[in-house]
């Protein structure tokens, strides 16, 4: 499972996201790492939830396409997914949500889009755009309150509600806590992407979650 939170400001995209990969049969941690995606020269980062490999396979798909701006890459985000996917059938095929984030050079703002891989308020593999959007998601999450003049806390405290919650494993086993390793929240602006870690969590590989 990958936590992926993400968010639109007056002057930045901001994306949240937790750095722990487990093995989803033992619900232990196996390793930590990004899951942030960078396409500097597009000023445009991604994320996927779902098993850990899908995030390097939408970087090769959305990298396969050879964009020249974030525009062309949002307008192309769900075709390209589903056009590397069709013709790589070795990857899993289990539900998962892509998230785009970037700056728009035509509207000169940042954006976030949303791609899914089956239907569900729009269908699979057509972008949406959203100003806030939340992975994984249910209502206690949906308490905290968005503050948009303090993204940071926000975005933290969403994360820490994640990693306190128990999810199901994207193969259907029994509800683990699945967000660890470490708070990572990346942010593009106008003038480029920056990324940092927010706070380091006591997990160790091998272990679960160290709640």
């Amino acid at each position: 499972m990958t936590a992926i939170n993400a968010l639109v400001t007056s002057d930045a995209a901001h994306m949240f996201t937790d750095g722990g990969l487990y093995g989803q049969a033992e619900g232990k941690l196996v390793s930590f790492g990004t899951k942030v995606q960078l396409f500097p020269h597009l000023n445009a980062v991604a994320a996927c939830s779902g098993w850990a490999h899908m995030g390097y396979v939408i970087w090769d798909a959305l990298s396969d396409r050879n964009f020249q701006s974030f525009d062309e890459l949002a307008a192309g985000f769900g075709d390209a997914i589903r056009v590397y996917l069709n013709r790589e059938t070795w990857t899993h095929r289990d539900f998962f949500e892509a998230v785009l984030a970037g700056w728009s050079e035509s509207a000169d703002e940042p954006q976030v889009w949303v791609v899914q891989n089956a239907a569900n308020n729009t269908p699979a593999y057509v972008p949406r755009q959203v100003s806030e959007t939340t992975t994984p998601y249910n209502l206690a999450i949906g308490a905290v309150v968005l503050d948009p003049s303090d993204p940071v806390t926000y975005g933290l405290s969403v994360l820490e509600k994640q990693r306190s919650e128990k999810w199901d494993t994207a193969n259907g086993s029994r509800s683990i806590h699945a967000v660890g390793g470490f708070a990572q929240h990346t942010i593009v602006d106008r003038s480029g992407i920056k990324t940092r870690v927010l706070r380091r969590w006591p997990d160790k590989v091998g272990e679960p979650v160290a709640l």
